[in-house]
């Protein structure tokens, strides 16, 4: 949030009112946001039965012009601003190592780890606040019936992670050993030492994450991916590419390589879909919806290895692998037998912009 005190002027002789405020922004977790960072601003309006001599012709529907302005800056001791970004090879310093959820402190000129509830970017070169969640240290008392489950643990990160991962979650607590509690409460109180995380009712769509693994659950949750461009030009590569992952580190485990996950290509006059490692593109089953937003859905039934693909609610693609479907890689079953625990977006996906979990059911 912004600390700051508003005032009322008058802007010109028309006898409009403009409300005016700035202020820094509150930094509990010590760490900054990006150029990448997704921004909510809200406005309140004020109660105008309270404000003297205010002019008669303002109404309840007067429009209302908003504008917002954000100053990011990144300065060490002694220099001038500058957006100057390193590889990590080049940071030189004592201290930690570049390593998992480490950043690179140029006023200390050595590597950190990243403040619980925040995640490394760009190779170390800052920290941003993992979405959906708000951090309290020296907090990690709870009512022992609150327990989920209880683990040893190689990072903050992972802590998280199993919260994410179980759907009665609320709470991931960090004991100074290292022992991640997962609590089905908020409600942690003090104790010296502890860090916890508390997750939060996150907004309805967030903002794509991509070469990220994101935790998720196919039992329990539908993938709905928002794309808000429609596709104009006959030759357009605009795609949709989505991984499906057994754990953090499986391309690293097969050369590279994903072998679970979907492609959609939206080429104006013929869209396909591809299933890695089973089915080669493939037109849809239907035409797309004529719409500048669509909203897609991929259900995933793990049991009989069925794949349903929705547009706007319409059914475009329903698949049931077989050996005879999927004849063009003879591992798939192995492939897709492994539970599926995070998915990723690559770089070169255009058009996942906003991502949420369905209930599957509502697919519109």
């Amino acid at each position: 949030g912004i600390n700051a005190e508003y005032g009322y002027e008058w802007c010109d002789d028309l006898g409009k009112i403009c409300v005016v405020g700035d202020g820094l922004l509150d930094n509990e977790l010590d760490v900054y946001p990006s150029i990448y960072s997704e921004w909510t601003i809200e406005v309140h309006g004020p109660d105008l039965s309270r404000i003297p001599d205010i002019p008669e012709f303002v109404e309840e529907d007067e429009t209302l012009f908003l504008q917002a302005k954000v100053l990011l800056c990144s300065k060490t001791p002694s220099q001038k601003p500058d957006l100057d970004i390193q590889t990590p090879s080049t940071y030189e310093g004592d201290g930690e190592e570049c390593g998992e959820n480490n950043y690179y402190d140029r006023k200390t000129l050595s590597w950190k780890f990243c403040p619980f509830g925040s995640t490394e970017k760009l190779g170390g070169y800052y920290c941003e606040p993992r979405p959906c969640w708000r951090k309290e240290d020296n907090k990690g008392d709870y009512p022992p019936s609150a327990l989920i489950e209880e683990k040893k643990v190689a990072s903050e990160e992972e802590c998280m992670d199993m919260c994410e991962e179980n759907a009665e979650c609320r709470a991931a607590i960090l004991s100074p050993a290292g022992d991640c509690h997962i609590v089905n409460t908020a409600e942690v109180t003090e104790r010296a030492g502890w860090k916890t995380a508390i997750t939060y009712k996150c907004p309805e769509w967030a903002l794509n994450r991509r070469e990220e693994p994101i935790p998720w659950n196919f039992t329990r949750n539908s993938l709905q991916i928002r794309t808000d461009d429609k596709t104009e030009s006959l030759w357009s590569r605009s795609s949709i590419y989505v991984y499906f992952l057994n754990d953090r580190e499986e391309s690293e485990s097969n050369s590279g390589m994903y072998v679970r996950g979907i492609t959609i290509k939206l080429r104006n006059n013929s869209p396909t879909y591809r299933v890695t490692s089973c089915l080669p593109d493939t037109p849809f089953d239907e035409e797309l919806p004529d719409s500048d937003i669509r909203l897609w859905t991929v259900d995933w039934d793990a049991e009989n290895f069925r794949m349903k693909i929705f547009c706007n609610g319409q059914k475009m693609a329903d698949l049931t692998m077989s050996d005879w479907v999927c004849s063009a890689d003879a591992d798939w079953r192995r492939y897709y037998s492994e539970e599926i625990k995070f998915i990723t977006f690559m770089n070169f996906d255009s058009e996942s912009n906003h991502i949420r979990r369905g209930d599957k059911t509502n697919r519109t």
